[in-house]
C-alpha cells in the first residue's frame, strides 16, 4: 500500500467515519439527497486541478531517484509465523479466574483501583473488574511496576507520579496514590494447534483463505505475512523516493480555497467524533478538553494549526502527484474509480459503493472526485517506484521492480 494511497484514503475514511459517525445507512447529508455513481466527470475535474496546480508547482526530477532501503524489511522468520498463529490461538483461549497467588510480571489480572491526589479521588483515577496486563505499559509506568508482586485479595496502596508530559494537565508533574485489590489472576488455556481448530477458525469467514489442515493455514499465514512486509518495503521506498521529489520541487503557494476546505473537512470530522464519542470519556466536558486530553493539543488553537500543516502537507502531495500524472498521461477510468469506492465502502462495512454515497448525500460528489485521485496517486506510485534506482542494506543497486 503506497504512501499516496494512504493519504487519499485517509482523507476519505475521515469524512466516512466522523461525517457519518461510521454508522452505515445513517444520511451524513440532507435528508432526501441521494448519491450516485455516475455525474461527476473525475477526468474533467483532473484537467481542472492540472491547470491550477501547475500555477504553483516547479516540478524536479522525478524518474531515475536514487534511494536506499533496507530490504531486511522483507524478511519473515518462521518465529513470526508461529507468533501470528498463537495470537490466534490466544484469541480462542478458554480463561480461568484463579483467586489465590501472587501477582508477576505478564501476568493478565482483574483489579479495582482508586486514584488520590492530595487524598481527594479525581477524575477517571477509579475503576472496578479491570482486566489488566502487569508489564504491558497501559497504565502509568509506576503503577504497572506496583501491581507485580501483590498477593490476589489484599489491598495495596502504590505510590505514583504521573510525568510532566501527561495529556492531563491537573494530574502532570503530581504524586498521587493509588489503592489498588486484584481479585484474580486470569490464566488463558489455548486450544491445540491441529486441523480441527484450523477448520474451526476459517469457518469464521474472518481469514482469507479455504485451508483444512495446519501446513495448509501454516503457509497462509507466512504468504500473508510476506505480502504485509512487501506493502512495508514500497511504502519505505516510495517515502524515501517522494523526499528525494520533495527536495527538487519547488511549490510557491497553494490553492487556498481548496487548503480552507481541507481545514473545514478535519475540523467538521473531529467535532462530529467528538459529540458521537466525547460522553465515551470522563472529565471531557468541551470540545477543547477532548482536544487536549485524546488527541494531546494545549487549545482549539494548537489543533487548528496541526489542520492547516497537514491540509498542506496533503494538498502538496496531491499537486505533485497530479502534474506527474499528467506528464505521464495518466488516465483514471470511471470502472477503476467504482472498482476502488467498492473497496472502501467495503473497509467501512456498507453493503456497496453505491450505498455509502448515499449515506453521504450531498458529501457524494466530493467523496467521489477524492476516489479518482486515490486511483491516479496509486497509478503514479507505481510509475515513481518503478523508475527509481534502489540501493539496498546488501549495498546492491537494482532497478526497482
Amino acid at each position: 500500500m503506497r504512501k499516496s494511497y494512504l493519504a487519499a484514503a485517509l482523507m476519505l475514511t475521515m469524512a466516512l467515519t466522523f461525517t457519518a459517525c461510521g454508522k452505515p445507512g445513517d444520511n451524513g447529508g440532507e435528508a432526501g439527497t441521494k448519491g450516485s455513481t455516475s455525474g461527476v466527470n473525475y477526468s474533467e475535474q483532473l484537467q481542472k486541478d492540472f491547470e491550477t496546480y501547475k500555477q504553483y508547482v516547479n516540478l524536479g526530477e522525478y524518474k531515475g531517484v536514487e534511494v536506499e532501503v533496507d530490504r531486511s524489511a522483507l524478511d519473515v522468520t518462521q518465529d513470526q509465523v508461529t507468533a501470528y498463529i498463537d495470537n490466534i490461538r490466544s484469541s480462542k483461549g478458554e480463561n480461568t479466574e484463579v483467586t489465590t497467588g501472587t501477582t508477576k510480571v505478564g501476568d493478565k489480572i482483574k483489579l479495582d483501583y482508586s486514584g488520590t491526589l492530595n487524598g481527594v479521588a479525581f477524575s477517571g483515577g477509579t475503576a472496578t473488574d479491570v482486566e489488566y496486563t502487569i508489564g504491558s505499559g497501559r497504565f502509568i509506568e509506576d503503577l504497572d511496576k506496583g501491581l507485580a508482586g501483590l498477593e490476589v485479595g489484599r489491598e495495596y496502596d502504590i505510590p505514583c507520579h504521573f510525568d510532566d508530559s501527561y495529556s492531563n494537565s491537573d494530574l502532570a508533574g503530581k504524586d498521587v496514590n493509588f489503592n489498588v485489590k486484584v481479585n484474580a489472576i486470569v490464566t488463558t488455556t489455548l486450544p491445540e494447534y491441529n486441523d480441527d481448530f484450523v477448520k474451526t477458525i476459517v469457518a469464521t469467514g474472518s481469514y482469507d483463505t479455504q485451508a483444512q489442515t495446519t501446513d495448509e493455514f501454516t503457509k497462509y499465514v507466512e504468504q500473508t505475512l510476506k505480502d504485509s512486509a512487501q506493502q512495508s518495503f514500497d511504502s519505505n521506498k516510495y517515502s524515501a523516493v517522494w523526499d528525494k521529489i520533495n527536495e527538487t520541487t519547488t511549490v510557491s503557494g497553494y490553492p487556498e480555497d481548496e487548503i480552507a476546505d481541507l481545514k473545514q473537512t478535519i475540523n467538521d470530522n473531529v467535532k462530529s467524533e467528538y459529540s458521537y464519542y466525547g460522553t465515551y470519556y470522563s472529565g471531557i466536558d468541551s470540545f477543547e478538553s477532548y482536544l487536549k486530553n485524546v488527541y494531546g493539543f494545549a487549545d482549539e488553537a494548537a489543533f487548528n494549526e496541526y489542520a492547516d500543516q497537514y491540509a498542506r502537507n496533503y494538498l502538496k502531495e496531491k499537486m505533485i502527484l497530479t502534474l506527474i500524472g499528467e506528464k505521464e498521461s495518466v488516465t483514471v477510468s470511471d470502472d477503476e474509480i467504482n472498482e476502488y469506492g467498492e473497496l472502501i465502502a467495503s473497509q467501512n462495512n456498507y453493503d456497496s459503493y453505491q450505498s455509502m454515497l448515499d449515506s453521504l448525500g450531498q458529501k457524494s460528489d466530493d467523496v467521489k472526485l477524492e476516489v479518482g485521485y486515490a486511483v491516479l496517486a496509486d497509478k503514479v506510485s507505481d510509475i515513481l517506484l518503478n523508475n527509481c534506482l534502489l540501493y539496498t542494506s546488501d549495498a546492491a543497486d537494482e532497478r526497482s521492480s
